[in-house]
């Protein structure tokens, strides 16, 4: 494991309360967890979740497992997702028949990379009455993600050049932005999704998506700056900057 933790002693105290698994990505076909990383959601090494005996991810984000606190506070994010879980897990065994509680399971273990679900069945789910609402937005929330995240990855494979990469993105998250589709202003790629769609908006002198993409940024920007104090003035600046040039749009009658 990167950054020597197996050989620490905090790691081997640590570890008898978990059981340890080090996946190695062979990439080779036949070997039974070749694709356990992919599976998983990992996108970078080293990728470290906790995951419960079915194998369903308990942790909401990656963490680089260099130190015990780091690892403790992801421990504890696991046991209370492990506790939703297990919470769905018992409605629906004492009420199969139960559509509401049978799709909220369903929703919570491919929230969880157990299990998937198509754009249909996830939509069928959202519309039943007693399936958690937050349930819900957080698996729209992935879509949406996964659509972002797919943008790019075209953009990425058909620019030659930095400037082609940022014109394609932003053509493509205006779109996704005029579709009405938002992001939690806490979401990692949230000042992303707002900062493309608002640029793009001016360049093509849209000062009506300009403006509502700027009010979304704004917000996520000084999230940003509160958890991140010492670059408050530089991203204080930022916003400025922007809320100047979508001023400057709107007031002079763009569409």
């Amino acid at each position: 494991m990167e950054g020597g933790a197996l050989l620490s002693d905090w790691w081997v105290e640590f570890s008898k309360d978990v059981v340890p698994y080090l996946n190695v990505t062979t990439r080779l076909e036949d070997s039974s967890d070749t694709h356990v990383f992919g599976q998983i959601g990992g996108t970078g090494f080293p990728t470290t979740v906790f995951m419960d005996h079915t194998g369903a991810v308990l942790t909401d984000s990656w963490m680089y497992p260099g130190e015990l606190k780091t690892l403790e506070e992801a421990k504890a994010e696991a046991l209370e997702n492990l506790a939703e879980l297990d919470e769905l897990r018992a409605q629906a065994a004492k009420n199969p028949d139960d559509k509401a509680a049978q799709g909220a399971l369903k929703l919570a273990l491919a929230l969880r990379h157990s299990g998937s679900l198509t754009r249909e069945e996830f939509e069928a789910i959202a519309k039943l009455n007693g399936v958690p609402r937050s349930l819900v937005e957080r698996y729209r929330t992935q879509l949406l993600v996964e659509e972002l995240e797919a943008a790019q990855k075209v953009a990425g494979e058909s620019a030659t050049s930095r400037e082609e990469f940022t014109a394609a993105v932003g053509e493509a998250f205006y779109a996704i932005f005029k579709s009405g589709k938002r992001l939690p202003i806490d979401h990692e790629m949230a000042t992303g999704l707002y900062g493309y769609a608002m640029d793009h908006a001016l360049e093509i002198g849209d000062g009506a998506t300009a403006e509502a993409a700027f009010l979304e940024f704004e917000k996520a920007m000084n999230l940003a700056a509160e958890e991140n104090p010492d670059a408050k003035e530089r991203i204080d600046a930022q916003v400025d900057e922007k809320r100047q040039a979508v001023k400057s749009m709107v007031s002079g009658g763009a569409k």
